[in-house]
């Protein structure tokens, strides 16, 4: 994790993001190859929601508004592509705090 000397976390939220959009890429290419819904939704989470997830009550306080919008974009591509159930879409909303994002994927 890098935090500069601005006390700004968006490089780190940068890469996370980055991670997260090769790996949704690899997910959507598994869907097209026919891997079935309930395996794909356990690769999202398995994979892009845990690295966004990870240790985040540690750097959450340190984003920025722009940083927000990144992260909820990748939650947001998860929710189109069918890969977070529907409760859990009411839950998995970034300006909310960390303490339900975290909650939600359990």
């Amino acid at each position: 994790m890098i935090i500069t000397d601005k006390l700004s976390i968006s490089e780190h939220v940068r890469d996370v993001v980055l991670k997260c959009a090769q790996s949704l890429h690899v997910i959507e290419v598994l869907c097209q190859h026919g891997m079935n819904d309930q395996c794909l939704q356990v690769a999202y989470r398995s994979v892009s929601l845990d690295k966004l997830l990870y240790a985040s009550s540690a750097w959450s306080g340190f984003t920025t508004a722009d940083d927000r919008h990144h992260i909820e974009a990748v939650i947001h591509h998860g929710v189109r592509a069918s890969l977070i159930q529907l409760m859990d879409q009411q839950q998995l909303n970034w300006s909310r705090t960390t303490t339900t994002l975290c909650s939600a994927t359990l």
